[in-house]
């Protein structure tokens, strides 16, 4: 039988769930394809929790970049922690900031604080960089300041309907 520690957990854990929204930083553009949500968490160590990131790909409207990668996250630490992307045979390429905000912070003995952040990026993607994966598969490497790295992954069945669907559409 769970103890009320475990079900009060489960309680808290089913709330933030059912109040989270997908990334979202403007109104959706009508017409445009947009793949359905992926989700990565990763363990930190200082907050004895975990950071999230829920992303998916979708038409940018950009000329220059024909596809977009949203990245809804929540991290503790360093404030503005996550200012690049990396994916195989490039260098890091900076990311597009569309929200941010503090969710929570707690003081520590009156000294120290540490803030659960949260942000929505825009990452441009090459439609040729999504077509040569899209058998493979693609993992992004999101670079942190702290000198962390968290993997972003689209399995080559992602890509595969994605670029599907954007056929169809045209």
């Amino acid at each position: 039988m769970p103890t009320p520690k475990i079900v009060a957990l489960s309680m808290i854990a089913a709330g933030l769930l059912a109040c989270s929204t997908p990334p979202d930083p403007g109104a959706p553009r009508p017409g445009a394809v947009e793949a359905p949500l992926l989700r990565a968490q990763w363990w930190r160590t200082e907050f004895y929790g975990y950071d999230t990131a829920s992303y998916r790909l979708r038409e940018s409207g950009n000329p220059e970049e024909t596809d977009e990668l949203l990245v809804d996250i929540h991290y503790g630490g360093s404030a503005a922690d996550f200012r690049d992307i990396e994916w195989p045979g490039s260098g890091p390429r900076p990311v597009r900031i569309y929200q941010y905000s503090a969710d929570r912070c707690q003081v520590f003995g009156g000294l120290q604080s540490r803030c659960v952040y949260h942000e929505v990026l825009g990452i441009g993607l090459p439609r040729e960089l999504l077509e040569r994966s899209r058998k493979t598969g693609l993992v992004l490497v999101l670079r942190a300041k702290s000198g962390a790295d968290h993997d972003l992954a689209m399995p080559s069945e992602y890509l595969d309907v994605y670029l599907n669907s954007i056929r169809k559409a045209r």
